[in-house]
């Protein structure tokens, strides 16, 4: 969602000089992959020992934390403190994927996985321009709590569903 206007993000929101912004939007962007890179494989330990719903909403609650700092930031370091945190907190997809080899039926294993992984890249493509689009009728800054607050509105429903699944079992 960040990155249609990750550049004037820095510049106009955070202050970073113009010949600066290169350097710092590669920063910020890169430091959530370095962090997931690290965390992912701790996260998919403790999927298995803990629950892989678990994880897919620990992730989703993080995540939704990271969007809520990202407006917040005063500078492009706190930024980049966000961008780590949300590569600490990833996780999400791996989760989703997981969840989704146990439950689909094997014969159509397949057509769902080939619909999640349509689903990822329909979200690297309408994330972007929906971010863009809420900076544009928002504010660069409110589209981050917008964000926070709708992930917080689907955890919200994944664990009262969960609640009822329990309650009534």
């Amino acid at each position: 969602m960040l990155i249609p206007f990750l550049p004037l993000y820095l510049t106009t929101e955070l202050g970073v000089a113009p010949e600066h912004v290169n350097l710092w939007s590669g920063i910020v962007f890169s430091s959530t992959f370095l962090i997931s890179a690290v965390m992912a494989p701790i996260w998919g330990r403790m999927a298995d020992k803990r629950g892989k719903r678990l994880m897919a909403i620990r992730a989703s609650f993080l995540l939704s934390i990271s969007y809520f700092l990202g407006g917040i930031v005063t500078s492009p370091l706190e930024l980049t403190f966000m961008r780590m945190f949300q590569g600490f907190a990833s996780g999400l997809w791996p989760m989703e994927l997981a969840i989704m080899t146990i439950y689909a039926p094997p014969k159509k294993l397949g057509i769902c996985l080939g619909i999640m992984q349509g689903a990822l890249t329909a979200g690297g493509i309408i994330g972007p321009l929906f971010g863009g689009i809420l900076a544009e009728a928002f504010g660069m800054r409110m589209s981050f709590f917008l964000a926070a607050g709708a992930l917080l509105l689907v955890i919200s429903i994944a664990v009262q569903r969960k609640a009822r699944q329990l309650h009534e079992a």
